[in-house]
């Protein structure tokens, strides 16, 4: 992978770090990822992949898993198929460098591997477009038998927030608006009544571990999520970022088929989702200009 890479002027590489050092988590992962790449160090690159996940940058985590894979496959090492496992998080990105001229060889030779083992990764699937349906570990969810009305629209909350993750306090805001008077005594019981909320959540996904759904500080937040307005952001993003004209149109394909049906139409008078529906119909008019169909 790096027979052509050319290391950059030291003062160059110096003025980049001291820039990415200073910013936020994802600009903070880029200068791990300078150094690693410059030292050639796979352990310090798969951090920084993790890194760049977390941060919500996925194209940049694929990129420098990619990156660290590659080194431990020359060195024989445990980060090879480390590597590996974190690249198949990201199956729906490695299609795209196959013809990449860095990385395209090396992703052809390990791309049984990943086609191997990204089946199944991801826990949750969420569609929020057209019909709103959730499959967890491949068994869809009887959303009609929740017994509360308020846990679906509590799931779907967090399902739409990029990060799927919401504060504890805004939830409760969401679900019961204006309803409870301040007081300790009352505060009480939203949170019970929140709490509840949770569990009912929790159970119909079966997650008794509480590893899909956890509570991470003040957020509640879903591990392991795949969601179609997700794919299509990042479908998009990516169209963005590539220079040929036939993968552009490949991706957006792929994003314009996924973005045929409307947002959440089960729940059109909901002024929450609506301000995500607003936002979903902006990608939409990006994909179809006003020939929305």
């Amino acid at each position: 992978v790096f027979k052509d890479f050319q290391k950059p002027e030291e003062k160059i590489i110096a003025e980049s770090l001291v820039l990415s050092n200073q910013g936020a988590r994802g600009e903070r992962a880029a200068a791990l990822e300078i150094k690693a790449l410059t030292a050639r160090n796979p352990e310090k690159l798969l951090e920084a992949a993790e890194e760049y996940k977390k941060s919500y940058y996925p194209v940049e985590a694929f990129i420098a898993a990619l990156a660290a894979t590659s080194l431990g496959f020359q060195a024989d090492s445990e980060i090879f198929a480390k590597g590996i496992k974190f690249l198949s998080s990201l199956d729906a990105y490695y299609p795209r460098f196959e013809l990449d001229p860095l990385y395209g060889d090396f992703l052809k030779k390990i791309s049984p591997f990943l086609k191997n083992i990204s089946q199944g990764q991801v826990k949750i699937r969420a569609f929020l477009i057209g019909e709103f349906r959730v499959v967890v570990n491949g068994d869809p969810i009887s959303l009609h038998l929740w017994e509360e009305r308020r846990a679906i629209l509590a799931l779907i909350y967090i399902l739409l927030d990029h990060k799927h993750r919401i504060p504890e306090d805004y939830l409760c805001e969401l679900l019961w608006p204006n309803k409870w008077p301040r007081g300790s005594k009352y505060q009480r019981l939203l949170r019970a009544r929140r709490n509840t909320i949770v569990s009912i959540i929790r159970k119909h996904l079966g997650d008794r571990e509480r590893k899909l759904l956890i509570r991470k500080g003040d957020f509640y937040q879903l591990e392991d999520v795949w969601t179609d307005l997700g794919e299509i952001e990042n479908l998009m993003r990516l169209a963005d970022a590539v220079r040929d004209p036939a993968e552009k149109e490949e991706l957006l394909a792929r994003a314009r088929e996924l973005a045929k049906g409307e947002l959440l139409p089960e729940f059109p008078y909901d002024s929450h989702i609506d301000e995500y529906r607003q936002y979903y119909n902006r990608l939409r008019k990006r994909l179809f200009g006003d020939n929305q169909t």
